[in-house]
């Protein structure tokens, strides 16, 4: 495909987010030290590759993907996913109910629903009605574990959220203790955010499976205990397993961790980068 050099419009904008900026720059200064993919363009329209400095060889791609995908720290870039970001959008009550609707419509039809949360506690609650209730006047104990494990569940993928690497994270275990009817609403508290943003550090730095068992309480509106939970999770640092190759014009292979369901909007940046796409070398 030709350049359209004559029909073409270029927009520039300032960047006032220090933040970005760095990250803006970091990136061109990747650019500016690839000596895998680049080339000098001569006086004579000639590319000559450009030699590695004392053996080391620097891909721009690879190197931007890498940092990307789990390794924010290893060019100075910021990560600006954070855990307040997440915890904002689950107490926005309709957009969080939507994203129940769509992803837990089992609890969203039995009514659970998210009343507060932050990085240290969250809660949820279950109403007592029709579509939650048992044969014996009083809400199944199903719903009542979906909105348990929901308080403690929205703690966990706060934090993974805001974690420099993907880590996966599932329940393993949930033992629970009836107390009393739940005749109405019940609200479930988990109070362990600390524990969880814990355990994804340490998985994070060691890649080490860790499993954490967190308490979390039921109760009614005038502070009755109906219910508690041990719910037990397990988190893992996904090791990147799935990789895409290409060969240089040198017949230099590069690999790249290449995971776009994980950040899509990065992975969208990512594929207009100059020099990422497919190149001819005469």
């Amino acid at each position: 495909m030709n350049r359209n050099l004559h029909r073409r419009i270029e927009v520039c904008f300032p960047i006032y987010d220090p933040v970005y900026r760095q990250q803006l720059k970091d990136i061109i200064d990747l650019q500016l030290s690839d000596n895998t993919n680049a080339v000098i363009l001569g006086a004579d329209a000639s590319n000559l590759p450009v030699p590695p400095e004392e053996a080391l060889r620097r891909s721009m791609p690879n190197a931007i993907l890498t940092h990307t995908y789990g390794n924010c720290k290893t060019h100075g870039m910021a990560n600006t996913r954070s855990a307040a970001q997440f915890f904002n959008k689950v107490n926005n009550r309709f957009g969080f109910s939507l994203f129940l609707l769509y992803k837990l419509p089992s609890a969203w039809i039995s009514g659970v629903r998210a009343s507060a949360a932050s990085e240290e506690s969250c809660t949820t609650s279950v109403p007592y009605r029709w579509l939650s209730q048992n044969p014996f006047h009083s809400t199944y104990f199903a719903c009542l574990a979906m909105a348990a494990e929901m308080s403690s569940g929205i703690l966990a993928m706060g934090h993974v959220y805001a974690a420099p690497a993907k880590v996966s994270m599932l329940v393993t275990g949930m033992e629970g203790i009836f107390l009393k009817k739940a005749k109405a609403k019940t609200y479930f508290t988990c109070d362990e955010g600390a524990k969880i943003r814990d355990a994804i550090s340490h998985t994070v730095a060691t890649g080490e499976s860790v499993a954490l068992t967190v308490e979390v309480t039921g109760r009614s509106k005038d502070n009755t205990e109906i219910a508690r939970f041990r719910i037990t999770w397990s988190f893992k640092k996904h090791h990147h397993e799935n990789r895409i190759s290409r060969s240089s014009a040198h017949g230099d292979g590069i690999q790249a961790p290449y995971h776009p369901e994980e950040r899509t909007e990065d992975f969208i940046r990512l594929r207009h980068v100059p020099g990422y796409g497919p190149r001819n070398h005469p």
